[in-house]
C-alpha cells in the first residue's frame, strides 16, 4: 500500500509562527526538496506545496516566497510570478559584491552586476604578476 503524498509531505513540516518550515532535505541553495512519488521525480518542496494546495504554475513562472524564508512551504506565503521578475527581486536584495564592495551605479559596469573596484584590483594584481615575471 502506498503512503499518501500529502501525509508524507506534512511529516517533514514544522508549523512555527504562521509558517510551514521544511524540516526535510534541502538543496545547496537552501530550498527544501521533496520526492514526488506519482511523477517519480524530485521537486522543490515549495513548488510541490503550491501545485498541490493552490494549483498549477503557468509556464515561465517561478514560485516566489512572499515571506522571504526559503524553506517555508506554506501555500499562503507563496505566489507565482514571471521568472524574470522573481530574479529581479532576488538581485535587488544583493547590495554588495562577494568582496564587500557596495553595488552602486558608479561601481558597476553598465547593464551588469560586475564590480568596478574588483576589476581594478584584478587588473592591478595582473599587472604586478606580469612585471614580476619579466623582471
Amino acid at each position: 500500500m502506498r503512503s499518501c503524498p500529502v501525509g508524507l509531505f506534512l511529516l517533514k513540516v514544522n508549523f512555527i509562527d504562521g509558517h510551514w518550515l521544511w524540516n526535510g532535505g534541502r538543496n545547496n541553495r537552501g530550498y527544501g526538496m521533496f520526492w514526488d512519488m506519482p511523477t517519480k521525480r524530485w521537486m522543490t518542496a515549495h513548488r510541490w506545496s503550491y501545485e498541490h494546495f493552490i494549483g498549477s504554475v503557468p509556464n515561465n513562472n517561478d514560485i516566489h516566497h512572499i515571506c522571504e524564508i526559503k524553506h517555508c512551504v506554506r501555500p499562503g506565503c507563496l505566489a507565482h510570478m514571471p521568472n524574470c521578475e522573481n530574479r529581479k527581486i532576488a538581485l535587488d536584495k544583493i547590495t554588495h559584491c562577494p568582496q564587500g564592495h557596495l553595488y552602486t551605479e558608479e561601481n558597476m559596469f553598465k547593464g551588469t552586476r560586475w564590480c568596478r573596484e574588483c576589476g581594478r584590483i584584478r587588473t592591478r594584481d595582473y599587472k604586478k604578476r606580469i612585471r614580476q615575471s619579466i623582471g
